[in-house]
C-alpha cells in the first residue's frame, strides 16, 4: 500500500480549476501557508476543512480520495479522521456525508 496524500488530489483539482493557493485559501478560509502545507502533506486537512475545499473547488469530498489505492486506504484516513474528531467536528461529518457539496 502506497503511502496517499490527500494534498496531491487538492493541488491536482486547485491547478484544473485555475486558483492560486491564494485564491483558493481566501474562498474557503485559510491561509496560504495553510492551502500549501495540506498539498505538501505536512499537515491533513480534517473533514471539514475538505468540504470547505470542495465547495470552494466546486467539487466533491470524493474526489480528493480518487488517488487511493484501494477501499482500505479511504477507510484508513476516514477512520484517523473520526477517531481525532471532537464532539462538533462529528455533528459536522453526520451533516456533511449526507449533503452534497455546493457553493453559496
Amino acid at each position: 500500500m502506497k503511502k496517499i496524500h490527500i494534498g496531491q488530489a487538492l493541488k491536482r483539482l486547485r491547478r484544473k480549476k485555475g486558483l492560486t493557493q491564494d485564491e483558493l485559501g481566501v474562498g474557503a478560509g485559510f491561509s496560504t501557508n495553510t492551502i500549501s502545507r495540506f498539498e505538501l502533506g505536512t499537515v491533513t486537512p480534517s473533514v471539514d476543512a475538505l468540504y470547505k475545499l470542495a465547495i470552494e473547488l466546486e467539487c466533491t469530498v470524493r474526489d480528493f480520495f480518487v488517488d487511493f489505492d484501494d477501499d482500505a486506504d479511504k477507510r484508513a484516513y476516514l477512520f484517523n479522521a473520526i477517531c481525532n474528531a471532537d464532539s462538533e467536528e462529528l455533528n459536522r461529518l453526520v451533516v456533511l456525508v449526507s449533503t452534497p457539496a455546493k457553493k453559496a
